[in-house]
């Protein structure tokens, strides 16, 4: 029989309990030449013609070095939006960013901080500022209210976000309209 890949006999026998599979192409076990589907031979690890007689040392694992917090969290802004994407004067608009945090899930909490500003042309018109916990390897929506102040002039407006997590940093920005 044809074998598309070549394994260890000793290392597979050890890996299903002393009974050694042997996945094959069921093509290559009909003659036909052409891969049909997987193909399983099992024996016992006392078949000579299957075991390896060259053992091969198991690898010792290699501590690695803790690596500092900071360089382990990645952070990706996802997406920014303004709900209502129009807003009357005076009335309550929903800041929305949705965010990943990069990293080991399960790792210790950091802190990250979550700042949006409300910008109108070259003009910050505010800016809020959240440090928040939150655990690495997941993804987050946070939602912030805000007042647009009722002396605002009608217009386009954004809301430029940035998620700050130790070293790492990532930003995102939607448009929204003041009325």
């Amino acid at each position: 029989m044809e074998l598309h890949a070549r394994l260890s006999a000793v290392t597979l026998a050890r890996a299903v309990g002393g009974v050694l599979a042997l996945v094959a192409c069921a093509g290559c076990a009909s003659g036909a030449g052409r891969p049909r589907g997987p193909a399983v031979q099992y024996a016992k690890p006392e078949d000579e013609r299957l075991v390896d007689p060259v053992a091969r040392p198991t690898p010792v694992p290699v501590p690695t070095p803790a690596a500092a917090p900071d360089t382990l969290t990645a952070v990706e802004v996802l997406a920014v939006s303004v709900q209502p994407p129009r807003v009357a004067r005076g009335s309550e608009a929903r800041l929305v960013v949705h965010y990943r945090l990069g990293g080991a899930p399960g790792s210790a909490a950091l802190t990250v901080t979550e700042v949006r500003m409300l910008v109108r042309g070259s003009e910050t018109i505010q800016t809020l500022s959240d440090p928040l916990e939150r655990g690495p390897g997941r993804a987050y929506t946070s939602m912030r209210p805000v007042t647009v102040p009722a002396t605002a002039a009608p217009g386009l407006y954004s809301l430029q976000a940035r998620v700050v997590a130790g070293a790492s940093a990532a930003e995102g920005a939607a448009v929204f309209e003041v009325y």
